[in-house]
């Protein structure tokens, strides 16, 4: 496995240079517009020509873009993202691809029963369609209703997902996780580089930047502390990921043998995995995430547990070496760019002091109170139709003190069809039976598959394997607060992971 090959290289020029011509697209709608088209056709005639090109593009605007609008066209008044885009062309020129070759060839290609898992996705699409129709049922406002559905459209990317990884068995594994590395060094970069820029005196541009962040969805920028700023992107979901895949290569050090960097010995292999897991850590403490921090300390405990079970002493003394040398190389690292002398460093950053405000502040602050005040009308929600829900659109009046929605609602009373609470968003509109299908397969895939690996033979493929369950152990965890398993990052996670899972467990 080529960690850092021909791939690599092209994903992260392509970034780098798709992020600056959105940048110049913010203040030059031309330039965005331009930027749109250009990356449409281009993956049209990709993906047209070879599926699984299309579809590496497309996980690299899930793994960069949070809320996909990079860029996006104003069509009459509907903005439509290149995410919304990028879904369409591969779905349609999958759906193109197998059509024509099945009247070709005078047979089904496409064989989904081939799949362990079909059963158990056809019965969470049920549910999934069971809402939609439930939500015209009870008469929600039918824009709500399509605003709240179209997220879980992108779970149709499980068919071509499907057929490229488990039924056509291409070899595109090697060049997904090239497409990974590049993308989670990226943001990496990224988001120390608005640290920088945000806690230095720059001028007039700094506002610049804070609107093209925020235009594109990329991510927030808050103000938390004497001149430290939260830099927080909805991908940073993915480093929790990247994260854990650091940790079990770190520890299991045998796996890096499997890994090719052109010139580099097994020692200076190690040093790169180290410093990605150190920057990573930073960016986890500099989003400020307590639902993320939840996910890296559940999925963590696992780990550990995991270790301890097994008796590798060993590994477990690395698991805690590692731990702690990166946690306090992280918060060095983000001293270190908060107060390079360079343009007047005016940032402020007590990491004791920061760390124990934010983690403690469930109830004071303003998010954090919003949230705890939706709970129990939401509840009050849920349990007048449990069973099977109220349908997509469903929405719950409450009290809010969210800064941004008061300023349109001044007396806080807010109504609204999404939900923080993201187990309890998937209960109220897909009922307690949706739910319990939703569960059901996430165990099928990231516990019984896992483990039907793991037991044959504990090799680096099975390891891999436990760090991708891991991750979205974590997934679940941020779930409970903020949601993401009903939206297209943990949905593209869900559809990448357990193609992959299903593909080394049938090697």
């Amino acid at each position: 496995m080529d960690l850092f090959g021909k791939t690599w290289r092209i994903t992260l020029l392509s970034i780098i240079a798709l992020e600056f011509i959105s940048f110049c697209g913010y203040t030059t709608s031309w330039v965005n517009a331009l930027g749109f088209f250009m990356v449409v056709s281009l993956v049209l005639a990709i993906s047209i020509y070879k599926l699984e090109w299309g579809f590496l593009v497309l996980v690299a605007e899930l793994l960069i873009g949070s809320k996909g609008y990079l860029f996006y066209f104003d069509l009459g008044g509907k903005t439509i993202s290149i995410r919304i885009a990028l879904w369409l062309i591969v779905l349609l020129a999958w759906l193109f691809k197998t059509i024509w070759t099945s009247i070709k060839t005078k047979q089904v290609i496409f064989n989904w029963r081939s799949s362990d898992n079909f059963y158990y996705f056809l019965v969470f699409f049920v549910f999934i369609i069971l809402a939609l129709v439930n939500g015209q049922i009870q008469q929600h406002n039918l824009a709500n209703i399509f605003f709240d559905f179209n997220g879980w459209l992108y779970l149709a990317l499980i068919l071509p997902a499907y057929d490229l990884f488990v039924v056509k068995k291409k070899s595109i594994i090697p060049d997904l996780i090239q497409v990974f590395t590049a993308a989670i060094l990226w943001l990496i970069f990224k988001s120390l580089v608005l640290v920088f820029l945000f806690s230095h005196d720059i001028g007039d541009m700094i506002f610049v930047v804070y609107r093209w962040i925020r235009t594109t969805g990329v991510g927030e920028i808050t103000l938390i502390q004497g001149g430290f700023f939260r830099i927080f992107f909805q991908s940073h979901i993915y480093l929790l990921v990247a994260f854990l895949l650091c940790l079990v290569v770190l520890i299991r050090s045998g796996l890096l043998e499997k890994i090719k960097i052109k010139n580099f010995n097994q020692g200076q292999k190690f040093f790169i995995f180290y410093s990605i897991f150190i920057t990573v850590f930073a960016i986890n403490i500099i989003n400020f995430s307590r639902s993320n921090w939840i996910g890296l300390v559940l999925s963590n405990l696992v780990l550990f547990l995991i270790i301890l079970f097994r008796k590798k002493w060993q590994e477990l003394f690395r698991f805690i070496w590692l731990s702690i040398s990166a946690g306090i190389l992280s918060a060095l690292l983000i001293l270190a760019v908060v107060n390079f002398p360079l343009f007047n460093p005016i940032g402020g950053f007590n990491t004791t002091k920061l760390l124990s405000d934010r983690a403690t502040a469930f109830t004071d602050e303003a998010g954090a109170s919003s949230r705890w005040s939706l709970l129990p009308p939401l509840w009050q929600a849920i349990t007048k139709a449990p069973v099977l829900g109220k349908g997509f659109g469903a929405t719950v009046t409450y009290r809010t003190s969210d800064p941004r929605i008061l300023e349109s609602n001044p007396d806080g009373i807010y109504t609204t069809y999404a939900f923080e609470w993201g187990w309890l968003d998937i209960w109220l509109k897909l009922g307690f039976l949706g739910l319990l299908a939703y569960l059901i397969l996430l165990f099928k895939i990231y516990l019984i598959d896992v483990y039907q690996i793991a037991k044959k033979k504990f090799d680096d493929a099975s390891v891999l394997v436990i760090a991708l369950s891991l991750g979205m152990i974590s997934l679940m965890a941020v779930n409970i607060f903020s949601p993401y398993l009903n939206h297209p990052l943990g949905f593209g996670y869900l559809v990448i992971s357990s193609a992959i899972i299903e593909r080394l467990r049938k090697r």
